[in-house]
């Protein structure tokens, strides 16, 4: 004789199956989930009338693979730049030789204007193209993806992707630009600290957010 199915029937059924409890999820549960490739806010920080800023900790290669440097800068005074240099000694010096780096860049303004080159050599890795215009309130905003600057034996390469623009109303030629890099470090040296500074005689105000690539 066939049993009759009803409500009662089911609900007994799935009570007697739902029993016992589920295993707590943790922080460390979610990372074990993420495996390689998850990434790490190492460091968030803000800086005023900065004329350098140094990041010394967070690197670490047994961790991360790769780093993104995330940067937004208002202009001080008129007419100036902010740069990079790196260090290998965790920041007790930074690399500035006239030929410590080499810079490669495509640059786009808001009249159409577009224009590339490739330096010969400079004491910086560069973050955009030009000052950041002759007025006041002109920003910059500048996302670095550093690829395996642990490894020893090949230099350090930087991918730089920038925008700069005005607030203040100004629509001249150069008030808004959009900057791509490639940039090199012409040394086989890990890199385990940055510095950003001012290419000129003023300062920077802004924030940068320091972020962790790991390893799988």
């Amino acid at each position: 004789m066939a049993t009759k199915i009803t409500n009662d029937n089911i609900t007994s059924v799935d009570a007697a199956k739902l029993t016992g409890t589920l295993p707590a999820i943790s922080g460390a549960n979610l990372t074990n989930m993420a495996g390689g490739g998850a990434t790490a806010l190492i460091a968030r920080n803000t800086f005023t009338g900065a004329s350098t800023v140094e990041i010394t900790s967070g690197f670490d290669g047994s961790v991360y693979d790769s780093y993104r440097l995330i940067i937004r800068s208002t202009l001080a005074a008129a007419g100036n730049m902010l740069a990079m240099r790196t260090s290998s000694n965790g920041g007790s010096s930074f690399d500035s030789g006239g030929a410590d780096y080499k810079n490669s860049y495509w640059a786009s303004n808001n009249a159409g204007g577009d224009g590339g080159g490739v330096g010969s050599g400079s004491n910086r890795l560069s973050l955009h193209s030009g000052n950041l215009d002759s007025d006041l309130g002109a920003n910059l905003v500048a996302d670095v993806f550093m690829p395996q600057i642990h490894e020893s034996g090949k230099y350090a390469v930087f991918f730089v992707k920038s925008f700069q623009y005005l607030d203040t109303g100004n629509a001249s030629v150069g008030a808004v630009r959009m900057n791509t890099w490639s940039n090199v470090r012409e040394s086989t040296s890990t890199v385990n600290a940055l510095q950003l500074f001012n290419f000129g005689s003023t300062t920077h105000t802004g924030s940068y957010q320091f972020i962790g690539y790991k390893k799988a």
